[in-house]
């Protein structure tokens, strides 16, 4: 097997790109390993090539899509003889493939994508006429993953989960192998640090990848599994000699063991025997990589606004996955939440400030040209999934759907501007706001007043970044110094000693009222120090609305105008951090669960979690509020009210909860996502919803 990024890089000298990379595998890759099984098969030998891909790619193989061109590449569909060829070796056992689409971030999902994403490895099962039993998921470089999956995966038949930590980032602290339970579900998983795991070795003596640490072991179980895997985008072995080599480094770390080729799934069938023996975790484990999302705030928003409409037209009946419209706009869709984002990197670390890097963009520099074109391109699936789905009806609903996102200026007529910071609405809330925009009052009819100067609601948070930052990070979460995991800018205090970790405050301009006297509130902010927005990224304007037609929900938009591009650290928050009260206790809803954020395991995501809707904060009885995010999904659980960081530590699990923050962008990581928004000149402005329930 070998790491698949649909994008970022590993096929050196061409670059990265999405298309690029199929066709290797399409042209090379695939061909090639049919070609090594064959020969090791007809040369005699008893050991075998067995090559592990991905359901996604193998769906787009069999069923190319003609003529699709992104970054001026063409995919280079396989032939009907090569097609054969490959149905031929995946009936023979000489392919095979997991269970899940890729190596996925799937709290990017909905529930009804994350199905159907596992549904592609049924369907390319039913292809060569031979369902799995025992069926196993892979993900590689990704940490973590939540607990949320396990009964989408149980409904699936997946009885097993097998992750490889990229080699720099903490991996979650568990047992090798182990049963992962939540609710009435449990399956095998297994999770190995440091790696997918690394290379094999060479020789026996230089193991590497396939040492005996690194192969899947339990001390009362008499089997074992071994990686031989290969690096970003590598491909197959390439040579009858490397794969002996593998099946000779493996008999030197088990003398006297039989050694064959394997699948995923001989292995979690034989470990059945023993599932009762293994230790038991039932936490959390999340995805410490998560924060990446926002860094393209307008594809995670289309994204969800795309998910909704084609989950509701299937609850509805009036779309069916079997219709291959909606089957294979399904499919493009399944692409948008891999973990690849874009190029692993713009290759400068002198250009950092916004003069430089202005510069940078005006001369149309390759390498900045190259990692903007990747970024639209992989924002381009959703075009590509609209595209697939003609006329039919659901291609409505998405434009529909995408209307709502468009920001637009508030029209000041329709209001008039207030005197002071408080206003009460006939709807019954009563507001009152602090200078910088934030809620410290909200009343409801009842006297349940949720909100003080201590507990402000509706904060807008900018944050900026610098190395005092990503130092104390990857002093937390590096867990091998083998290369620099890029949650950082490189070099940054060399080009920048004035870059400042810092909270910047914003100003409330002007307060409105709708004139019909209805709850219609508008607030217009500023950022309190103009350098926020001139030295870093900061949006010049913003302007929240706050309207409510009855007691139970209150609505709120938040539309920025006018942010500028930088290379700089930063993120841009909307804290909620209620009064808290007795009985009451948060959750984070994902993949239709709420899962408890104070019960994850150490080094797994503790404060940063992607939600498919909401967050509540409850008692027993369901009394309290649900906090609604319409268009974005990272959300940050604070310790204090100043914790907004988007940096995924600490690491330890966390013991109290003041808020949480819904995470609009940031763009902390500096390979593999976005590193500046916007990156089209059209997107300087953007518009996100929210709501605030109340029971």
């Amino acid at each position: 097997m070998n790491h698949l990024d649909v994008g970022f890089n590993g096929i050196s000298p061409q670059t990265g790109f999405i298309l690029n990379v199929i066709n290797k595998y399409f042209q090379v890759y695939f061909p090639s390993a049919i070609q090594l099984a064959l020969q090791m098969n007809i040369l005699g030998y008893e050991e075998r090539l067995i090559y592990t891909t991905h359901p996604w790619l193998v769906s787009f193989y069999l069923d190319c899509p003609p003529n699709l061109v992104l970054s001026g590449v063409k995919l280079q569909c396989p032939t009907p003889t090569q097609r054969e060829s490959f149905l031929y070796a995946a009936k023979r056992g000489d392919i095979t493939w997991h269970a899940g689409p890729m190596n996925m971030q799937y709290e990017a999902l909905d529930a009804s994508m994350v199905e159907f994403s596992l549904q592609l490895s049924e369907d390319m099962d039913a292809r060569i006429y031979q369902p799995r039993q025992h069926r196993t998921m892979s993900q590689r470089d990704v940490p973590g993953m939540t607990q949320a999956l396990l009964p989408i995966l149980a409904r699936h038949g997946i009885e097993g989960i097998t992750v490889g930590v990229n080699t720099v980032s903490s991996p979650p602290a568990v047992p090798k192998i182990f049963q992962w339970v939540y609710q009435n579900t449990s399956l095998i998983a297994m999770w190995h640090p440091g790696g997918y795991p690394l290379h094999p070795g060479s020789f026996p003596s230089i193991p590497i990848g396939l040492s005996r640490d690194n192969c899947v072991t339990f001390s009362e179980f008499e089997e074992a599994m071994c990686f031989s895997f290969r690096g970003d985008n590598q491909g197959p072995p390439q040579s009858v000699q490397e794969v002996l080599t593998s099946y000779e480094v493996v008999r030197g770390q088990f003398p006297g063991a039989y050694v064959q080729a394997s699948t995923f799934e001989d292995f979690v069938g034989a470990a059945q025997r023993i599932k009762d023996k293994l230790p038991v975790v039932d936490k959390e484990i999340g995805d410490t990589w998560i924060q990446g999302i926002s860094s393209d705030p307008n594809k995670v928003a289309q994204m969800r606004a795309f998910f909704r409409a084609r989950t509701d037209c299937l609850e509805s009946g009036k779309c069916s996955n079997i219709e291959l419209p909606v089957y294979n706009a399904s499919r493009v869709l399944v692409k948008l939440a891999e973990h690849t984002w874009g190029l692993n990197s713009v290759k400068d670390s002198v250009n950092w400030t916004n003069d430089l890097f202005a510069k940078q963009l005006e001369n149309k520099s390759p390498n900045f040209e190259n990692v903007i074109s990747s970024w639209s391109e992989q924002r381009g699936f959703l075009d590509l999934a609209l595209e697939t789905l003609g006329n039919h009806p659901l291609a409505e609903d998405v434009r529909q759907q995408y209307e709502d996102l468009v920001p637009v200026k508030p029209d000041l007529s329709y209001y008039e501007k207030l005197s002071g910071r408080n206003v009460s609405c006939v709807a019954g809330l009563n507001f009152g706001f602090d200078e910088d925009g934030s809620i410290i009052q909200l009343q409801q009819l009842s006297g349940n007043n949720w909100a003080s100067p201590t507990n402000p609601l509706g904060q807008i948070i900018y944050k900026t970044y610098n190395d005092t930052d990503f130092n104390d990070f990857h002093d937390q979460y590096v867990y091998t110094r083998f290369y620099w995991l890029q949650i950082g800018k490189w070099n940054l205090t060399a080009n920048c000693p004035t870059c400042e970790s810092k909270i910047w405050k914003t100003k409330l301009m002007n307060l409105y009222q709708a004139k019909a006297g209805t709850c219609d509130i508008l607030l217009e902010l500023s950022m309190l120090e103009e350098r926020a927005s001139t030295f870093y990224g900061a949006p010049t304007t913003i302007y929240i609305r706050y309207y409510s037609l009855k007691n139970s929900i209150l609505e709120s938009d938040v539309q920025w105008f006018g942010k500028m591009p930088t290379r700089l650290a930063e993120s841009i928050s909307y804290s909620f951090q209620p009064k808290l009260q007795p009985g009451k206790e948060w959750r984070v809803g994902k993949l239709g669960q709420f899962i408890d954020p104070l019960n994850v395991v150490t080094n797994g995501s503790q404060r940063l979690h992607a939600i498919d809707k909401s967050v509540t904060y409850k008692d027993m009885d369901g009394h309290g509020i649900e906090m609604v995010s319409m268009d974005v999904a990272l959300t940050t659980i604070h310790q204090t009210v100043d914790d907004v960081s988007v940096l995924p530590v600490p690491l330890a699990p966390i013991t109290n909860i003041s808020g949480i923050s819904f995470n609009m962008f940031n763009n902390v990581w500096d390979c593999n996502y976005i590193f500046w928004n916007p990156y089209k000149s059209s997107e300087a402005n953007q518009k996100f919803r929210f709501a605030v329930l109340f029971s």
